[in-house]
């Protein structure tokens, strides 16, 4: 009590004190025991892994086939800009919870400190399971979506390459047992990957658009791009038909509360924790917009990039295969 007297003393006389201090503090006032984890992420570790967990682009051109087949290019453009500020005004509130309540539990801790007494312990409970069934769900997409992308190539590029089922099961459990053994065993080089993450991330996201941009040699008029409206979907009304391309875009902006669940592995959490989440999701917008206006000027055939082998599984697979020709022929 004599410790936690005196580091509030020292708050109040605006004397500089340790950012681990300020945190132990924050939680104290709220009740919470310091947590146990060590706080050895920083500002730019926790921002690069949030995009890294967030993986806009990657992640919308894993299912771009939604977009393009219920509402167009201009379901796939305007969608995102929709689904951008959506995710802003989210993650704005997320921002403001984090700055009072910088815990590890996140949006179920908000809830609870939120809500009536009467109702406090019905609504953090539901926010926890969903929470963590979103995660849960969230994190299986993604494995899967990887995991299709590997044998979208493997399918397009070995011609004798017999695909089944099982395979995609194999694969999908030797990337989540890596991942559980990272997680519990090898957590001091997690810092080191992500940053090799991040720069793939970075690598990828200026390589695709460049090589579509100069390979594509008849790309689509502005006109179309920023207009065509495509109905492959079934639906009859276009408004139904557009809303659910516009599930491509919302995908892309998951997963970015990562950072909320590392707060109590954070320094100085309460001030950086906030900014890392608004530049993580307002970053991935801003950057991702660019990259889906080149990839709409250079998709010129949806159709025959959707009919082709993998076009349904992974549409960008695809139509860098139709764009780069295939498999040569050897004489």
């Amino acid at each position: 009590m004599a410790e936690r007297a005196s580091i509030s003393k020292e708050t109040a006389l605006g004397k500089a004190v340790n950012s681990d201090d300020r945190d132990a503090e924050v939680l104290e006032n709220m009740g919470i025991t310091p947590s146990e984890m060590k706080r050895s992420f920083n500002v730019w570790s926790l921002l690069f892994m949030s995009f890294c967990t967030s993986v806009t682009w990657e992640a919308v051109s894993s299912v771009v086939a939604q977009a393009l087949t219920s509402g167009g290019c201009s379901s796939f453009v305007w969608g995102f800009v929709a689904a951008a500020a959506g995710a802003m005004l989210v993650v704005s509130c997320h921002g403001e919870y984090a700055s009072m309540i910088p815990t590890a539990g996140g949006q179920y801790h908000y809830v609870a400190e939120m809500s009536p007494m009467k109702y406090r312990r019905i609504f953090s409970w539901y926010a926890g399971w969903m929470t963590m069934i979103g995660w849960v769900l969230c994190a299986t997409a993604g494995t899967f979506a990887g995991v299709m992308q590997i044998q979208s190539w493997i399918i397009l590029f070995k011609e004798d390459y017999m695909y089944e089922r099982w395979h995609t099961s194999l694969i999908f459990m030797g990337f989540t047992t890596y991942y559980s053994i990272t997680a519990i065993f090898q957590l001091k080089y997690l810092h080191y990957m992500i940053f090799l993450a991040m720069f793939a991330h970075i690598f990828g996201y200026l390589a695709t658009p460049i090589y579509l941009l100069v390979n594509v040699k008849e790309k689509n008029t502005a006109k179309y791009v920023f207009t065509d409206f495509t109905n492959l979907s079934g639906w009859e009304s276009p408004g139904i038909s557009w809303s659910i391309g516009l599930l491509t875009s919302a995908i892309g902006f998951v997963n970015w509360d990562s950072a909320l669940h590392m707060a109590e592995e954070m320094k100085d959490a309460s001030k950086d924790l906030p900014r890392t989440i608004l530049v993580s999701v307002f970053g991935s917008a801003v950057l991702t917009f660019p990259w889906i206006i080149a990839f709409a000027f250079c998709i010129t055939d949806i159709q025959g990039v959707l009919s082709g082998p993998v076009g349904l599984i992974s549409p960008m697979a695809q139509l860098f295969y139709n764009v780069s020709g295939g498999i040569k022929q050897q004489p």
